[in-house]
């Protein structure tokens, strides 16, 4: 898989900006501010159609503007793919805005638009996924799914209309007690794809275990136990028989992929409340790589690799970790500083203040 160039429309802060990338590793250094991190963020906007960092898709729009457009010609296995994403601002709700994909100039849906181009990103705000709340875990596994299963994200998108379905006649049966005669073909329609969901989501955490103890020998991690924990909130008749009472007193739906979580164990213990920074730095840089081998083992594509500032988060043996895998696959860094151990690779620097002058 590689990226050959990106083109950017009133993405963030670029009014316009061309880029041109290595077929290897491409190196993008500069002040903050300037939008280093908005080149990668739509790289992996064209990997999933979904937002890096916005609730809402005209987020993205640069401010003064009424829509964006990503263009990239990409290459993988099979063929070579010119792709065209485009937002843009509606006037019906102030947060809605209209998107549209195009591959080689044909218009497509998203879900045949999304895993054309596989990615994975690496980001300091990766840090703190261990922290986050579970839907942010949740948008995390998504956004690995969305690369590599069109079942996944059909699944997804029809468990996601049924819930809204099934809640709004949980709160009328709650206010006005009508309606329970409804409530099977809901609760069966969410059984059928919140299936689908768990065991894809199972299939990752069972990859994740079992590729964890050659990644320890790999990168000298032998002194940590490290472990993935799927918290899932299975969905079966038998949980939603269980709950039935306590469902119709809140008016909401309480089994399901929805409520899914997931933590990280380091010798056994959660490493959110028990490790060290540096110990939870090593889960992450652990996951990442694992993200990337999963997708390439679903695709048989290798994932472009996307690191944006993360060196300065990182001790020397985490450093050297990733170092080690860049060149598996093309890879894209962003830097505030140059760094002298890149320069040593046979790459392209870019510096972000003269792409913006071009």
């Amino acid at each position: 898989m590689l990226i050959k160039n990106l083109y950017l429309q009133n993405f963030r802060n670029h009014k316009t900006l061309n880029i041109n990338f290595d077929d290897n590793l491409t190196f993008i250094y500069g002040e903050n501010g300037l939008g280093k991190t908005n080149i990668l963020e739509a790289i992996h906007l064209l990997s999933t159609t979904k937002s890096l960092r916005s609730e809402y898709d005209k987020d993205l729009i640069c401010y003064d503007q009424i829509f964006l457009r990503i263009k990239s010609e990409i290459e993988n296995t099979e063929d070579r793919y010119n792709l065209e994403l485009t937002i843009e601002k509606t006037n019906d709700f102030n947060n809605k805005s209209s998107k549209k994909v195009k591959i080689n100039q044909v218009a497509k849906s998203i879900s045949n638009f999304s895993g054309i181009l596989k990615s994975v990103i690496f980001t300091p705000a990766d840090l703190d996924l261990i922290f986050s709340s579970p839907s942010s875990r949740r948008k995390y596994l998504d956004s690995i799914f969305y690369q590599i299963s069109h079942s996944y994200k059909k699944s997804v998108l029809e468990y996601t209309k049924a819930l809204k379905q099934r809640n709004k006649l949980l709160e009328i049966i709650k206010e006005t007690g009508r309606g329970k005669e409804q409530l099977d073909f809901w609760t069966n329609f969410l059984i059928k794809e919140g299936s689908k969901i768990q065991h894809e989501r199972n299939e990752l955490f069972s990859f994740l275990n079992e590729n964890i103890f050659s990644l320890n020998e790999k990168f000298e991690l032998n002194n940590f136990e490290i472990k993935f924990i799927y918290i899932k909130n299975e969905i079966s008749k038998e949980n939603f028989e269980v709950y039935s009472q306590k469902e119709l007193m809140l008016g909401t739906t309480l089994i399901g992929p929805h409520k899914d979580d997931f933590e990280i164990q380091m010798n056994k213990k959660d490493i959110s409340q028990f490790g060290s920074r540096g110990q939870q730095r090593m889960a992450l840089t652990a996951l990442k790589i694992l993200e990337l081998d999963f997708i390439y083992k679903k695709t048989g594509e290798k994932p472009i690799l996307l690191l944006d500032d993360i060196f300065s988060e990182l001790d020397e043996k985490h450093k050297k970790a990733i170092l080690k895998i860049i060149k598996e696959q093309q890879t894209i860094i962003t830097s505030v500083f140059k760094i002298a151990e890149i320069e040593d690779f046979n790459c392209k620097i870019v510096d972000i203040e003269t792409l913006l002058l071009d």
